[in-house]
């Protein structure tokens, strides 16, 4: 994907180009969101790509599909929540919460963060309509950047920064490492049970961590996505 690419991209869904972090990255914006608005309460979706879950229980991997959508119209019933993906392709957890999220709400602030300036994210042109921003950093002076997951971390670390509360659908080693990083930062987690992956077993791994003595932010596991919002909301400190 080269750079005309990605100007493209942000000409078609009427974006404007603002520098960000000095020479770390560039901020792709609609000029009607005021990303820096204290009024917005960012709740961050980590999750896996569909093809992590469809393993031998299709049943579950459905329920898991249709629970991510349902956490992403639900969040349309809260005012002023800005939605924070890893700006993840069509067939991903996440993107099923945004775009949920954007059907319900039209005017819905949703924001994807991109590991990398170009690199991989041809992706964008398909789901581009569902943000109202995208945000880019290039890390690539970074030691071992060429090392697939190293960019996925230094996302998912951006990911975390951005956020007042993260909740997982499913879920791999990628959305472990950010709910780490949320862990210790103090950001509150909402892990939703039932879907698989790391949302399954992330709060045992919470619990044994923290029985050691390393105490971190709060955390849930449960399965209603409305438990998960309020539970998110309350512990950034906002009334629901």
């Amino acid at each position: 994907m080269n750079e005309s690419h990605l100007e493209k991209i942000v000409e078609d869904a009427n974006w404007n180009k603002k520098e960000v972090l000095g020479k770390l990255g560039d901020y792709y914006i609609n000029p009607d969101l005021d990303y820096n608005s204290s009024e917005y309460t960012k709740i961050f979706v980590g999750g896996s790509a569909f093809e992590r879950g469809k393993t031998s229980d299709d049943l579950q991997f459905t329920r898991s599909v249709n629970k991510a959508k349902q956490l992403g119209e639900m969040l349309a019933d809260y005012d002023n929540i800005m939605l924070i993906t890893g700006a993840t392709p069509e067939d991903s957890m996440p993107h099923q919460v945004a775009e949920s999220y954007r059907e319900a709400e039209e005017n819905a602030p949703i924001i994807g963060v991109v590991g990398n300036r170009l690199d991989n994210n041809e992706h964008l042109e398909d789901v581009k309509d569902t943000y109202s921003a995208i945000l880019t950093y290039d890390f690539s002076n970074v030691p071992r950047f060429n090392k697939p997951f190293t960019k996925l971390m230094y996302r998912n670390t951006v990911n975390v920064s951005l956020s007042d509360g993260m909740i997982t659908v499913m879920g791999g080693s990628g959305t472990m490492n950010e709910a780490s990083a949320a862990y210790h930062e103090d950001v509150p987690i909402a892990m939703m049970k039932g879907t698989g992956g790391f949302s399954d077993i992330g709060k045992y791994t919470f619990d044994a961590i923290s029985k050691s003595g390393q105490k971190g932010g709060n955390y849930i596991a449960t399965y209603s996505p409305a438990d998960a919002i309020e539970f998110v909301l309350e512990n950034a400190g906002r009334e629901t």
